[in-house]
């Protein structure tokens, strides 16, 4: 790979940034908002995991990352995949 420290970072910080704001958004909810819900473990599991990614998401349409595009790609190569061996 012949590419300089900029345009790696150029390519990663997008992603760099979409999971800061998803540990935050988890980490502040656990901390307030589920503190005091006496639900079991697993139901609180699935709210942060459900708001973590919905926040991750959120930051890369908000920076019109081209992970979301390539992302879309590589679902698209699984589902046809999938599609071709049945």
């Amino acid at each position: 790979m012949k590419g300089s420290f900029s345009e790696l970072w150029g390519e990663i910080w997008p992603i760099l940034a979409a999971a800061t704001a998803m540990a935050a958004v988890v980490l502040l909810l656990r901390e307030f908002a589920f503190a005091g819900l006496t639900h079991t473990p697993l139901i609180g599991l699935l709210l942060l995991s459900a708001c973590g990614a919905a926040a991750y998401l959120t930051v890369l349409l908000a920076m019109g990352s081209p992970v979301i595009g390539e992302g879309a790609q590589v679902a698209g190569w699984i589902l046809r995949r999938r599609g071709a061996d049945s």
